[in-house]
């Protein structure tokens, strides 16, 4: 019986280490002596497409995914997000 737990809980301690350590785009690149965050833009497709919101014209981008967005200030924190449209 402890034999049976010992290795059920060796399996599923595998199968979440496994899970945790799929492999994910990078975050950050290395530039000469520095680590640099990559800019969100990069790894976005910029489209032909533009998204007005009030007298702000703003450029539409794809991810990887097909999904259409814009980059946005925020006006609180003034950090650069993504806005998703739900089409």
């Amino acid at each position: 019986m402890k034999t049976l737990k010992t290795t059920i809980t060796t399996a599923l301690l595998l199968m979440s280490l496994n899970a945790y350590t799929q492999e994910k785009e990078p975050t950050h690149k290395i530039v000469g002596n520095e680590i640099v965050k990559i800019d969100t833009e990069e790894s976005a497709e910029k489209t032909d497409l533009t998204h007005k919101i009030g007298d702000t014209v703003l450029e539409v981008f794809k991810n990887k995914k097909g999904r259409l967005f814009v980059f946005k200030i925020s006006k609180k924190t003034g950090r650069k997000y993504r806005y998703y449209f739900n089409i």
